[in-house]
């Protein structure tokens, strides 16, 4: 698996929603057409693993902070922005990045410039693993997750905000299957055992195409695996190492579930 940040300029001054993603997707899809990261967007089944995040302010990347103003990022021309990809294979990413590179990309009338893109190590956001090295990961007694950008869930057809562990930890179980290429061979009953020991939560409705909303949370949430066993944790914690990546929850491709975490 393989993220990285690719940094764009404003052509021109305007505004974006922040919720643009979707946008993103779209101007994405259309640039790189049949090639094979191409079909990866655009078919999307289960054997695919593609995350997009929205393009956000290049101080956002470093702060993960933002205060747009009714819902949408202002800015002049010349202004630094970013969006962050992730792919399940290095040969996907390189493809992706040879036809993105150099390119204009317009977002509902804002048009940027892709000018490059960061390297595994140059920040956070930027990393290169396999599942080999996820699953040494130890067992830890929690973890802090910060939801960088809307995160919603779906449970039986209703939206829901807050990331309960069975919904945050039960939509990783569902990704790693679709990594692994296994059955099911989780017991989620371990995911209800998981305590929220603290949160600071804010709600945020992101449009999505077709002027669709789609209500989500930002903010941090405090997982604890106190109580269970080292097994249990080592699962959990896993599967809490692949959220990055992956995202969590619903429309990760169109710029939703992006986090960032901390045991």
């Amino acid at each position: 698996m393989i993220s990285s940040l690719f940094y764009c300029k404003a052509l021109d001054g305007g505004y974006v929603s922040l919720s643009n993603g979707y946008l993103l997707f779209s101007a994405l899809s259309a640039r790189l057409g049949d090639s094979p990261a191409g079909k990866t967007l655009h078919e999307r089944n289960d054997e695919d693993f593609f995350t997009l995040s929205s393009i956000m302010p290049d101080y956002f990347w470093t702060t993960f902070r933002c205060a747009p103003k009714n819902g949408n990022i202002v800015f002049e021309k010349g202004a630094p922005f970013a969006f962050r990809v992730s792919f399940l294979d290095n040969d996907t990413f390189e493809d992706f990045s040879s036809l993105i590179l150099g390119t204009n990309l317009t977002l509902g009338g804002a048009a940027f410039k892709v000018i490059s893109a960061s390297k595994s190590g140059d920040n956070e956001m930027s990393r290169r693993v396999d599942m080999k090295e996820l699953s040494l990961t130890p067992p830890f007694s929690g973890v802090s997750v910060s939801f960088l950008l809307p995160t919603g869930f779906k449970s039986n057809d209703r939206q829901v905000i807050f990331p309960t562990p069975e919904l945050f930890f039960g939509s990783l179980s569902l990704r790693l299957q679709r990594c692994i290429k296994t059955e099911d061979v989780f017991d989620k009953t371990v995911f209800s055992l998981v305590l929220v020991n603290s949160y600071s939560l804010s709600s945020f409705a992101a449009r999505l195409k077709n002027n669709q909303i789609f209500r989500g949370c930002v903010g941090k949430v405090r997982y604890s695996f106190d109580g269970l066993t080292n097994t249990e944790r080592a699962l959990l914690s896993r599967l809490t190492s692949l959220a990055p990546f992956c995202g969590v929850g619903y429309k990760v491709a169109q710029g939703m579930g992006l986090v960032k975490i901390q045991f």
